[in-house]
């Protein structure tokens, strides 16, 4: 039966071009968003890489900052050890492990860090023995920093006896402390110091390893590697030594002897970054910053 209308599809033609111009806005789409994707890609990566170098600049310049901390006042500090022992000294780059100063990729920092406050509930006139509210955690043998007083009075000395409540600057059996006719009365709150060294260093990265991290060993942490910030290519150190005496750096040296480790006032330090790019296993190049960190802890 004929209507009058002729039905009429696309010609083979028409089909094709249509198809064409479809898989080309699909693929300019699929170009779009690849691109788009990349972009924020990139973006992530960029952050990501930019959060790193401030936490690394931060872990890095606070613990030069702190390095040589002594606890309290050095000038308010009555040192018992019959060996002369000075809190946060040697401050930055020895090693008593390998006996050399500033290695690459290496910085040994050391200070007093405080473990607390406590309140002294009885000393004992003679032998200066704080009893203290709660246990410190000391063993016998350690050198120790007690500051009370609001820090008008401070003691430096060795922790003569093995009981965990008690602080004791007496010579003790060791002899490992001067005797003394009286110390200063301590009542109320203290604040405890003990020594601290921290060893920041670059080694494989745990997750990657075509790159490189860095870490930290803490004494007080019973010296575990504890994984800080990835990327880190490279670390240069160079040691600000003040050979005057005035305080001020006198030249800058990539390593020196141990000979006057008190000296270090600043430390240059250098990091190289390594920036990747998304989806590649290479590096797409690097980013290099330098800053220069005073040492303040023994002011």
């Amino acid at each position: 039966m004929n209507n009058g209308f002729r039905q009429r599809g696309f010609s083979l033609p028409e089909l094709l071009v249509a198809m064409g111009l479809g898989v080309t806005l699909l693929l300019a789409a699929a170009q779009i968003h690849t691109s788009l994707l990349g972009s924020v890609q990139q973006t992530i990566a960029e952050a990501r890489v930019n959060n790193d170098a401030r936490v690394a600049r931060a872990l890095l310049t606070e613990a030069i900052r702190s390095a040589g901390f002594p606890g309290c006042h050095p000038r308010l500090q009555q040192n018992l050890t019959v060996d002369d022992w000075q809190p946060g000294v040697p401050a930055v780059g020895v090693d008593a492990g390998d006996g050399v100063v500033g290695p690459r990729e290496r910085l040994v920092v050391r200070r007093m860090r405080s473990i607390g406050m406590f309140r002294v509930v009885h000393q004992d006139p003679v032998q200066g023995a704080l009893t203290l509210d709660r246990p410190h955690g000391l063993e016998s043998g350690m050198p120790v920093v007690v500051a009370g007083r609001g820090g008008a009075v401070c003691l430096v000395f060795r922790q003569a006896v093995d009981d965990p409540r008690v602080l004791y600057p007496g010579p003790g059996p060791r002899q490992i402390n001067r005797p003394r006719d009286a110390y200063p009365a301590l009542t109320g709150p203290v604040e405890v110091f003990r020594p601290q060294r921290r060893v920041f260093f670059l080694a494989e990265s745990v997750g990657q390893s075509d790159q490189k991290s860095l870490y930290r060993r803490r004494s007080d942490r019973g010296n575990r590697r504890e994984a800080l910030v990835e990327g880190i290519d490279d670390l240069t150190l160079a040691y600000g030594i003040d050979e005057t005496g005035d305080g001020a750096a006198d030249g800058y040296h990539p390593g020196f002897q141990s000979t006057s480790p008190v000296s270090v006032v600043a430390v240059d330090l250098g990091i190289r970054q390594a920036l990747p790019i998304p989806g590649e296993a290479t590096d797409g190049g690097h980013r290099q910053w330098r800053t220069t960190v005073s040492v303040a802890g023994r002011r």
